[in-house]
This record gives structure tokens, sequence and C-alpha cells, in this order.
């Protein structure tokens, strides 16, 4: 199970030898909606989440107890919560934890179970029901033209730290069902929910195309993995996120000087013009963020954060993490 929050994160570790990167109350709460549009280049394309399913329910916790985490309400989950193939996600609003997000289980009346626990107190929260192979991707990647997945088939990669590599690859094989790779016979996985919090790749085998995601804006931070070496973050807000704005620096370390060293921490931003497919940035001494290939250029506050960026942590820092801030309109959505 999937967690970020502030007394951990989830490790989550991705190698860039292989990158060619394209460019609430206690009943349903209602908000912006809309869509978004994923330009997806032939090769490996870094994309987040950042539309999602409406919010279910929200209510107030009551107390914890290891994993179990006992609700003030709603009165009853399982009247609310009732999908059995959905991946449930809460999100803390307020208090010590705001902005944690976690995939829960072994729901009842009055609890959840959250794995490691979320020391929230007797915070504010809500859950809804993660985005999904089908319903975010659909059709509009390329099937296989069988069972397994052949050279002319997208496919997607999802973190997993348990897997060779760190992801897990699915395609859609050519029945329209929604596979892992791995394990081409069996069960299908369309309904394997997405863990927003983390950024994702779309493999395009050999035709450009876009991807339309539609859903609702989340008007909340979010708290992201900061660990030693690279994480893979999926940035929540779609539109108006800067490097300025984000609050990332309230979490990540600053230069000694005018250059990057051994001990900065750096975002890597999709940038297809550039070396590699990405552009870094970094904090100097004086808290600006700069470009590491001009790091006397322009102060870089507002370069926008693209949809999945990555977060490298130098050796050394520690495992942390922050949160991720949505712009201050979103407080009118």
């Amino acid at each position: 199970m999937k967690a970020t929050i502030l007394k951990k994160a989830a490790l989550v570790v991705g190698s860039l030898s292989f990158l060619a990167g394209s460019a609430f109350s206690q009943t349903a709460v209602s908000g912006a909606g809309g869509y978004t549009t994923h330009n997806l280049a032939i090769g490996f394309n870094l994309i987040g989440i950042s539309l999602h399913n409406p919010v279910a329910t929200s209510g107030a916790i009551a107390s914890e107890a290891g994993d179990t985490i006992t609700v003030a309400s709603p009165a009853d989950l399982t009247a609310i919560l009732t999908d059995a193939t959905a991946t449930y996600l809460v999100e803390i609003l307020d208090g010590a934890q705001a902005g944690a997000v976690a995939e829960i289980s072994n729901v009842t009346a009055t609890s959840f179970d959250v794995a490691g626990g979320l020391g929230a107190g007797t915070a504010a929260y809500q859950v809804r029901p993660a985005s999904t192979l089908a319903s975010v991707f659909g059709t509009a990647l390329a099937a296989a033209g069988g069972p397994f997945p052949d050279a002319a088939t997208d496919q997607v990669w999802v973190v997993n730290s348990a897997a060779a590599g760190g992801f897990s690859q699915y395609f859609r094989n050519s029945t329209g069902d929604w596979k892992d790779a791995a394990s081409a016979f069996g069960a299908s996985q369309n309904d394997l929910g997405l863990f927003y919090p983390e950024g994702l790749f779309v493999q395009v085998a050999d035709t450009a195309k876009d991807l339309v995601v539609t859903g609702m804006v989340k008007n909340t931070s979010t708290v992201v993995a900061a660990n030693e070496g690279f994480n893979l973050v999926g940035v929540t807000p779609p539109v108006g996120a800067e490097l300025g704005n984000s609050n990332l620096a309230s979490t990540l370390s600053a230069s000694a000087g005018p250059f990057p060293d051994a001990t900065t921490d750096q975002v890597w931003l999709v940038n297809t013009a550039a070396p590699g497919g990405f552009s870094q940035y970094f904090l100097n001494s004086g808290g600006l963020w700069k470009d590491a290939a001009s790091a006397f250029g322009p102060d870089a506050d507002t370069t926008a954060l693209t949809s999945g960026i990555f977060i490298q942590r130098a050796a050394g820092n520690g495992d942390t993490a922050g949160g991720l801030d949505v712009p201050a309109f979103y407080a009118n959505l």
C-alpha cells in the first residue's frame, strides 16, 4: 500500500538512463472540473495525474491505533465506500499531516486501515476513489495485436518498488483488457488504482498521440516524497504550479553558493529541447530558483512545473517529504 506522509514517504526510485520524455463535508463535495491534454511523443513520456475522481465522503478522525484510523464522521463509511473494485485514497486536510495521501483498506462503518498509520491526530479528512488504468487511458493507447505486448504496443510504467527496475508495465491486449506485462494471462488490471502523488511514464511505441484526461481539480496541497535519489512525482495542480509557488523550497536543500554542489537537491522538469529531455533547477544560497545550466541567468521562480517531475534528493540529505502546494487562486475553486 502506498502513502506519502510527513513522518515518512514511500520510496520512489527510477533510472534516468532510458528516458526520452515529452513534453469537502460528510457527503460528496463538488468543485471545479475540466480536462488536460498530454501530448505524447514516441518514446517515454513523464506525466502526472492532475485531475481526479470526485470526493466520495469526508469528516473528522477520532483516533488512531496502529494501522487503524477510527473516524468521528460520517456515521457509516461502508454505506458510502461501496465499490469493491476501487482503490480508495484518504487525503488529510489539516493538522500536522495536512496534504498526506494514503491508500486505505479494511473499511468498516467507523474505521479504515493505512499501512504504517498516519499520525494525523483528529484531523479533517476526505476520501476519493483513485483513477484507474482504464479510466485514465481507456482506448487512447495502441493495444497489442494479441495476448502479449509487441513492437507497436504502447505501455504505461507505474512505480512499484517491489518490481524489477522499480516499475510495473501495463498494456492493453487485443481483447481490450489492461494487463501486467509480467503476467499477460493474469487478472485484468482495468481497475488498477493510480497513486497520484507519484508520476508515471507512458511509453509510446510508434505513433505520437494526445491523451485527454478529465476529472475534478484538487484544491489542497499534496505531500510528495523527497527521499535520497530520484523521486518520481505527480504535480497535482493542472495549471498555475510554478517552482516559486510550489513550496518545494521549504523541503529541498539549497546550494551553499551560486552553483549546485554535492548536497544540493534538484528538480528535473521535462524539456524536450534540453540535453536528455530535462532541465534541472536548484535553489541557490540566496534562496532563488535557478536553471542549473544557467546559474547566473534569470531567476526561475515563475518556471511552470510539468505534470510529472523528478525530485533529486542529494546523497546524505536524508529521506523526507513535503507539501506541494496549489496556487493561491485555487482557494476560490
